[in-house]
């Protein structure tokens, strides 16, 4: 893969211990979000679906939803990072799920024919890539005629703290320049209509899919956050480039974990689920 596309996440980097903490993060945090991606999945319409391929599948914990919705058809995941689909398919062989497959490659060139799959899906990737539009063209290709393409994202400017932990526009401004410098984007969510629609997507349809205290249960989203406190050391991203001190980082986590305590407080993390149909 051309290093220039290589993207914001470089689980390469990562110590053996990191990667298992990363495991653990990745399949709460799909286990928080599941019901709420599963009542969007209704808007993909599986009926008569023979293939579906979900994009940067991670520990295939979507693949698993997946291959539950679709039974009858066939569920490949693809992900470039290869600890992440040893975890994948050795799950689906304790849960004896039979009609899914993983591959590793990247998203700008799959090893898949033209007008391949019925679905493709795709959550939590685009955030971190370099050039999204040629990721999107790729899905546009490997996807039927009328088949169907989503995309689950992040969009940190749906975020709602209230009240406000410590240090939040800090961490926010922090987080803005990081991921300028590395060529993410933590608002991505809001510009996969006008990719899909630029790119000829057509029936575009976006749900605000944020994960609140009203959807999901407050110990879910402490125990999530708490999560996110492990990552809290001298090599945090936003530590070790300066852009936020290890006692403030420490603060807005511990603020925000209080603050979801709080029967009374209102706390909202942000997504957005769009979907579309290709025409060729």
């Amino acid at each position: 893969m051309d290093r220039k596309f290589a993207g914001t996440y470089e689980s390469n980097l990562f110590s053996e211990k990191e990667i298992e903490y990363e495991i653990n993060r990745l399949e709460q945090s799909f286990n928080i979000e599941k019901e709420i991606l599963k009542k969007n999945m209704n808007l993909l319409d599986f009926t008569g679906c023979k293939t579906a391929l979900d994009v940067g599948c991670g520990t295939g914990a979507a693949v698993r939803l997946l291959a539950g919705i679709n039974g009858q058809g066939t569920i490949v995941g693809v992900d470039r990072e290869n600890k992440y689909l040893d975890y994948a398919r050795k799950k689906i062989q304790d849960l004896n799920i039979e009609n899914v497959s993983f591959l590793n490659c990247d998203c700008y060139n799959m090893p898949f024919e033209d007008n391949h799959f019925d679905i493709c899906f795709s959550r939590l990737l685009f955030q971190h890539l370099v050039n999204p539009e040629a990721a999107i063209r790729e899905l546009i290709r490997v996807t039927k005629p009328k088949g169907k393409i989503a995309i689950c994202e992040i969009d940190k400017g749906l975020n709602c703290f209230y009240p406000e932990p410590r240090h939040l526009r800090k961490y926010y401004d922090a987080e803005v320049r990081y991921r300028r410098f590395v060529k993410g984007d933590i608002y991505f969510g809001r510009k996969i209509y006008t990719l899909f629609a630029k790119n000829g997507i057509k029936d575009i349809k976006v749900v605000n899919s944020s994960l609140d205290v009203c959807n999901c249960k407050r110990k879910d989203l402490i125990d999530m956050v708490e999560n996110w406190k492990q990552e809290n050391s001298d090599n945090h991203p936003l530590v070790r480039t300066k852009l936020i001190k290890l006692e403030e980082l420490n603060e807005y986590y511990a603020d925000l974990t209080n603050i979801l305590a709080d029967e009374d407080s209102y706390i909202s993390f942000g997504n957005y689920f769009v979907v579309g149909t290709v025409e060729k």
